[in-house]
């Protein structure tokens, strides 16, 4: 594909290119890997993967002339692809924060909400302060530096933490015999969560926050976060709870004295926040909508 005289000076460059068309889609497509518990590659990863990297190595080819010189009108598509793209990124890392229990993850959301950042001003100060022969170097190695943090994070994780999966539940209840990856010096602590999550379902509060059951349990956010991660094996805050509040839920659409009761009254009041939410997880966790399920248990009794 490359032309038979490529002059010296250009060849990296060009090489660049080419796998830089790449580099949006195969960031955005690790981001959401890795951000994301479960994360699936579907047909919405092979579209984003696609369009972001269409226009770009359009550009590359006509630069080394294996298609015809494009219009810069197409090119023009590529600056808003490539915002919405990292501001998916950003929102997906901020947005999920507060839930992730793995404290090496959490470390990575911020970098990878940082590094788009950081390279986009890297480039406008260089644009603007270094001549056009050394921006490349400013560039690679702005780039290099933020993959060698995130590469350092990585090299840490679990490889189940990574890995692509087609098990889209929600994380199971925490058995008697998980007590038993609890350190010595959080089994007090854990005891007392225990208590509040079976006995007195403190999970049924719609508004309970890692914070708020940190305070209940009486120690702070980071162990709480050790204990259901560590301890329990939990990945993510909303699914620990959810995971109870959908349990609670499937008893009493299985009573028939609640038969007349509103499937969003019961879920409501079993700490779903909306009927959505509720709607989305229950799906997961059943493979069938709450209705449906009602209908099946009730007609088997």
């Amino acid at each position: 594909m490359l032309p038979q005289q490529l002059p010296p000076d250009r060849s990296f460059e060009l090489v660049g290119q080419f796998f830089g068309a790449f580099s949006a889609g195969v960031t955005w497509l690790f981001a959401m890997s890795l951000m994301r518990d479960k994360y699936r590659f579907n047909l919405t990863s092979v579209l984003v993967l696609l369009v972001s990297s269409a226009i770009p190595l359009m550009y590359f080819l006509t630069h080394v002339d294996v298609l015809p010189h494009i219009s810069s009108f197409y090119w023009h598509f590529h600056m808003p692809i490539m915002v919405v793209i990292v501001l998916h990124v950003i929102w997906t890392g901020i947005a999920g924060f507060k839930d992730d229990l793995i404290d090496l993850r959490r470390q990575a959301r911020i970098w990878l909400c940082a590094l788009p950042i950081f390279l986009i001003s890297v480039n406008v100060v260089a644009e603007y302060t270094v001549n056009e022969e050394r921006q490349v170097v400013v560039y690679l190695f702005a780039e290099f530096l933020g993959v060698s943090v995130l590469l350092f994070l990585l090299a840490n994780f679990n490889e189940e933490v990574l890995k692509f999966s087609s098990d889209v539940k929600l994380d199971n209840q925490p058995s008697k015999n998980n007590a038993l990856n609890i350190h010595d010096k959080d089994k007090a602590a854990y005891r007392r969560l225990m208590t509040l999550i079976e006995e007195e379902q403190i999970y049924l509060n719609d508004n309970l926050s890692m914070s708020a059951l940190a305070e209940n349990v009486g120690i702070p956010e980071h162990q709480l976060r050790v204990i259901i991660n560590q301890g329990l094996g939990h990945k993510n805050f909303s699914t620990f709870l959810a995971g109870y509040r959908i349990a609670h839920v499937k008893l009493a659409l299985s009573d028939p004295q609640q038969a007349r009761v509103p499937i969003m009254t019961i879920a409501l009041n079993n700490g779903f926040s909306s009927l959505a939410t509720f709607n989305r997880l229950f799906k997961l966790e059943t493979g069938m909508a709450a209705g449906e399920f009602r209908k099946r248990v009730l007609r088997n009794l």
